[in-house]
């Protein structure tokens, strides 16, 4: 549900999260970069709005809304300043962990088909048996 949470920064930016993995950093004062919202999305999207318009944002992307809401967000040609120095880095942590539990959903997908086919197997032999009994009791008539 897109609309079931967003979050706020300012009185004037809302982002709207759509099931992703995204880091947003508001910079209150110069000192590097612009003041105002970044949002930067890892995998899936948000939506980046103010007053002035709004941009969606799809994996690798920034965006940027200005502290004063001036002009409508917009994409980023390159990573801000801010981003080479932060000190919580986590993205291959975060990637590696998604490959883990994928590999692990794909295993647990490939057992169950598997079992469900063994399944069908076994009761495609009693099935078999049974119309060999039902033959069987047939000709004995």
């Amino acid at each position: 549900n897109p609309s079931a949470y967003s979050l706020k920064t300012f009185n004037n930016v809302t982002i709207g999260i759509r099931g992703t993995d995204h880091e947003t950093t508001v910079i209150l004062q110069e000192g590097g970069d612009q003041p105002g919202t970044y949002d930067m999305v890892i995998e899936g999207a948000t939506v980046l709005k103010n007053a002035n318009g709004s941009m969606d944002i799809t994996p690798g992307k920034f965006a940027f809304a200005s502290k004063g809401a001036t002009e409508a967000p917009h994409l980023l040609a390159s990573a801000p300043k801010y981003w080479t120095t932060r000190s919580l880095k986590i993205e291959d942590r975060i990637q590696k962990r998604k490959e883990k539990l994928r590999s692990q959903l794909e295993q647990m997908r490939k057992d169950r088909i598997s079992q469900a086919r063994s399944g069908d197997a076994t009761s495609a032999e009693h099935t078999h048996e049974h119309h060999e009994t039902v033959h069987n009791k047939e000709r004995k008539l």
